[in-house]
């Protein structure tokens, strides 16, 4: 009964080691992600102070209606993004967490019979 306890313990930690890396991995595309896309932002951002030069004649009016903007949508993306993953990190534990639980459980029931 001591080496089944031993053993389910041991795969939990390696399933959640697992679901750590994949996380941690999923977390660093995104950052890099949110890097680009933030960059692409900032030079659409940049054509668009150029494009209002008609329209708003001051140069500082128009950059800090832009940036005002830029903020915004990184503001938007973040919370998405960081509302998705710790969604999705906490179902990837749920698992483990349940196994842990009945291997405990079981020990416990084995060792007061």
């Amino acid at each position: 009964m001591k080496a089944l306890a031993s053993d389910e313990v041991e795969l939990a930690r390696v399933e959640l080691s697992t679901n750590m890396r994949n996380a941690v991995a999923d977390v660093s595309v995104i950052a890099l992600g949110a890097v680009v896309g933030l960059i692409g932002l900032g030079l659409l951002c940049t054509v668009a102070v150029v494009a209002l030069a008609p329209v708003i004649s001051s140069l500082a009016l128009r950059l800090l209606l832009m940036s005002g903007v830029y903020f915004a949508i990184s503001g938007i993306l973040v919370a998405v993004f960081a509302k998705k993953l710790k969604r999705g990190a906490s179902n990837a534990l749920k698992l483990p967490v349940q196994e842990a639980k009945e291997t405990v459980a079981g020990v416990k029931d084995a060792l007061t019979h």
